[in-house]
This record gives C-alpha cells, sequence and structure tokens, in this order.
C-alpha cells in the first residue's frame, strides 16, 4: 500500500500521522519499534515528508530524542510531535479526520482503491506466512473497530 500511495504523491508527497492519544508503557513494543526502525531504514519511500506523533503523552516525550538518534538524522529530522491545532502547521484541515478536528470524511479505515491487494495476500512476497498475518491482524482488530467506529461518528 505505501508504495501506490508513494506513486501517486510523487514529489508532493505524503505525511503520516500516528494518534497515540492515551497510550502508556503497556502499549510500548520494543520488538515492533526496531522493526519499524529498521523499515524506514531499508525501504521507506523518499516522499514520506514526515511521521506525526499526534498527542504524544507526556511520558514518552523523554524518550523522543533516543527513538530519534536511533533513527538517524535524515528520519530523525522527519519525526515531528504535535497536539490539538498543531497538526494543521503540517496538513490542510480538509485532509484531517473529523475526528482529529479536521474536516475529510474519507474512510481511513480501508486501503485507496487503488491499493490491488490486501495485506495477507501479500504475506508471501514478502516472506510472512498467512498465520504470521492472520496474528497480526487479530492483534489490530480491536484497534480497527474503534477506528471504523470513529468513521460512523464523523459522517
Amino acid at each position: 500500500m505505501l508504495n501506490k500511495i508513494d506513486q501517486i504523491a510523487g514529489e508532493r508527497g505524503y505525511v503520516v500521522v500516528m494518534d497515540v492519544s492515551g497510550a502508556g508503557l503497556k502499549n510500548v513494543d520494543l520488538g515492533m519499534a526496531r522493526f519499524i526502525i529498521k523499515t524506514m531504514r531499508r525501504y521507506f519511500p523518499e516522499s514520506l515528508k514526515c511521521v506525526i506523533m499526534y498527542n504524544l503523552p507526556l511520558i514518552f516525550r523523554g524518550v523522543m530524542p533516543i527513538v530519534r538518534f536511533m533513527l538517524g538524522e535524515k528520519y530523525a529530522k522527519m519525526l515531528k510531535t504535535a497536539d490539538g491545532d498543531e497538526l494543521f502547521n503540517y496538513i490542510d484541515r480538509e485532509n484531517v479526520p473529523k475526528y482529529l478536528g479536521g474536516n475529510c470524511v474519507k474512510d481511513f479505515t480501508e486501503p485507496p482503491e487503488e491499493c490491488k491487494f490486501k495485506a495477507e495476500e501479500l504475506a508471501h512476497q514478502y516472506g510472512m506466512s498467512s498465520d504470521s498475518v492472520a496474528k497480526l491482524v487479530e492483534q489490530f482488530q480491536t484497534h480497527i473497530n474503534e477506528a471504523k467506529q470513529l468513521v460512523s461518528f464523523d459522517k
């Protein structure tokens, strides 16, 4: 999916927003953090302009310098934090979902129509078993359901 977004965005680029409101120590997964950092270093598309950690809890603000160091200079510059309306310093309100204070009513829980494959269909291509993908989907299903509820409230 990122490859397709990268192609569509082109030189204009795109921004990834991670809403981390309410995150706590129980949400910290160092293995996942290492995986994300490794993936960013190896495969991240060049048109990504920045990743915004939205409403980052105070408990995590102290570790941001460590995370930035682990990312390296190039990617550390791309990692931003924003609270409330600061988000609109990076993204036009029309492109931000309503639940984050924007005006966009698109369903962000579904991949763009241009994406031809689901994650499950690409699992073998990237060396993951169908069981591994199913476990990941199961792990995040509660969050996916919560996101779908946010979309239904926005309309």
